[in-house]
């Protein structure tokens, strides 16, 4: 088996050599803490995509509307002349 790199425990932040290529925390109240911010991250991250979604939606639906302004100003004028 290759020998693991030091790495920093994710809460805490000391120096470890970890027996497993998983390990990230050092106790079971630092795993905790440490999952909380994973799924902070997740959430917000899902939040950001919604928004950018919600965005591009609004965009495209003002595209529309205008299209369809212009049409039945377009149809308007017709009826006029």
């Amino acid at each position: 088996m290759a020998n693991l790199p030091r790495r920093k425990y994710k809460v805490c932040r000391e120096w470890f050599s970890p027996a497993y290529s998983n390990v990230v925390w050092c106790c079971p109240e630092h795993g905790a803490i440490y999952a909380l911010e994973l799924r902070a991250r997740r959430i917000r991250d899902k939040h950001q995509a919604d928004k950018a979604e919600r965005q591009a939606n609004g965009c495209m639906l003002r595209e529309r509307q205008a299209v369809l302004y212009t049409l039945s100003r377009k149809m308007f004028r017709k009826h006029l002349r």
